[in-house]
């Protein structure tokens, strides 16, 4: 009899006591369901003069609580027999976000810490040297935590009887084929490339004693590959246990990013065994390439300020992930905590601490610079008009002054798009921030702009019917073309949010459209 049928049968012909001591035997349906059991119960043991009535409205709820205990059940996979340990066991030396083609071979290679090493065999960088003690790090500090050479020698006879035991792994040859490029950049070339075609081979059994991670230019002719090479997204290709590679390894990229992504890889395939004492990594053949060029995360430190190590943290994790955009909110209604050279006082008014919560120059240098290192691009956002309340205490008939009964009440809105001089302090201001920041976008924002305080003032209904804005809408496009138009002129490309394209502001070609909100499918078709 199935748990369904079980616990069924239990709760018409026993009641609700029976329905409980078989219900809670189901080890997902147990603790959300106490609070309706318990309920249930008490109707069944109070007040004999309404029994008949209670006993109905139980038997009801006992129907609910059956349907819900099953349903969930059902979706969460849940089995009437509990089971010492976690449902599903973890997995071990794989690749994470997981790729696009993996096969697992049988056979593994024993990686030594003390005796492991990278080879350059070609080009390289500081980027490149950089990411190589930082790998290097990163196999001693997970050693440190488990590799010991206590009962090495057993490990060894045990291994040697192993039929899986391929070998020993004690290098990883780099070989960068073309000059590294400086900064990583939008639809930056991350294809891992190699001089032959290995989507031609496929060994019909795994070969035991060589590892070999290469990287090759996309050549298939599948849609999902063309749509791919297009984009200029990487590809790569790790093979584990091939013929011409004994007891080695190599990875091979065109581009410095190829390269990057492809030592992440390596070291996800690593993984600790033998209680913690040896690295292993299986033989394995791996395919893979990024679905989007952007993969991005953003970090609002205006809400909550950041400390510098928490952003290298967050780069960090970036990396382990593949990710290759930091969208910094670096300012923000709440706080203005960019130390700006040419406006110092922005962050001595508008920031948490004017001291201690604050970015200066060379903290952003920091951050973008080990940032870069890691193949991961920083797109500052400094959103306007609306997110700019505080700014407004440094910089006097910036913001709008809202009124109540024709007077002004106290209180600020968005950016006064009526008054000349803060296109200049915006000139200003973003000139030093595109100065700074080496990526190419200038994210503007543009959302979330609230038209309230525009309506109640009088000069920006005086200046709307000189310049014949019709409606508030026209008003902000006024704004933000302005704007768009400066980000322009200094050299650098817009990233907006999709508010701004909705109203019709007419938009440089290279200018990017941040959806965020509504039927996303809808507004993706609209802007493509």
């Amino acid at each position: 009899m199935s748990a369904f049928a079980a616990v069924a049968s239990s709760a018409h012909k026993e009641g609700v006591t029976s329905y409980l001591s078989s219900l809670i035997r189901l080890p997902c349906v147990r603790w959300h369901s106490l609070s309706v059991l318990a309920s249930c119960v008490v109707v069944r043991l109070t007040g004999a003069h309404r029994k008949r009535e209670r006993e109905r409205n139980c038997g009801i709820m006992t129907g609910i609580l059956l349907a819900t205990g099953v349903i969930t059940a059902l979706l969460t996979g849940c089995v009437a027999v509990e089971t010492f340990g976690p449902l599903v066991k973890a997995t071990v030396g794989q690749v994470w976000p997981k790729p696009q083609h993996q096969v697992v071979y049988d056979g593994y290679l024993v990686v030594r810490p003390s005796a492991f090493h990278f080879q350059v065999k070609r080009k390289t960088c500081d980027i490149l040297e950089d990411a190589l003690s930082r790998y290097s790090q990163v196999v001693r500090d997970v050693a440190s935590d488990g590799v010991t050479s206590a009962g090495a020698g057993s490990l060894k006879a045990r291994w040697r009887k192993d039929k899986l035991f391929a070998g020993y792994l004690d290098s990883l040859t780099v070989d960068l084929i073309v000059d590294c490029e400086d900064y990583p950049y939008l639809n930056m070339d991350e294809h891992l490339v190699q001089d032959t075609d290995l989507q031609t081979y496929r060994p019909t059994k795994p070969v035991v004693s060589w590892i070999q991670i290469q990287t090759f230019q996309a050549r298939s002719s599948t849609l999902s590959e063309i749509f791919c090479e297009a984009l200029g997204l990487e590809r790569d290709e790790l093979r584990i246990n091939s013929p011409d590679l004994e007891n080695s390894a190599l990875l091979t990229s065109q581009t410095i990013w190829g390269i990057l992504r492809g030592l992440e890889t390596f070291t996800h395939l690593l993984y600790l065994e033998d209680g913690g004492k040896a690295f292993r990594v299986n033989s394995t053949a791996i395919t893979d390439y990024p679905r989007f060029s952007h993969r991005g995360l953003l970090l609002d430190t205006s809400r909550h300020y950041l400390p510098l190590s928490v952003l290298k943290l967050s780069l960090d994790a970036m990396a382990i992930n593949k990710m290759n955009v930091l969208h910094w909110h670096i300012v923000d209604d709440q706080s203005f905590p960019y130390q700006s050279e040419t406006f110092p006082e922005l962050s001595e008014k508008g920031a948490y601490n004017p001291v201690k919560y604050i970015y200066t120059h060379d903290d952003i240098r920091n951050i973008t610079e080990y940032a870069r290192l890691r193949g991961i691009r920083v797109v500052p956002e400094f959103d306007t008009p609306g997110h700019t309340l505080s700014w407004g205490p440094a910089v006097p008939n910036l913001l709008t002054p809202c009124y109540h009964d024709g007077e002004p009440d106290g209180t600020f809105g968005p950016i006064d798009p009526s008054v000349p001089e803060n296109y200049i302090f915006l000139r200003n201001l973003f000139s030093e921030v595109v100065a700074l920041f080496p990526d190419k976008y200038l994210h503007l924002g543009g959302d979330e702009v609230s038209f309230d305080c525009w309506v109640s003032n009088p000069n920006i209904t005086a200046f709307m019917k000189n310049n014949n804005l019709s409606d508030y809408d026209k008003l902000e496009e006024y704004y933000v073309q302005k704007v768009v138009d400066i980000s322009t002129q200094l050299g650098a490309s817009a990233v907006v949010w999709q508010e701004v394209f909705d109203n019709g502001v007419k938009l440089e070609n290279d200018t990017v459209v941040h959806v965020w909100t509504g039927n996303q499918q809808t507004e993706l078709a609209a802007v493509a």
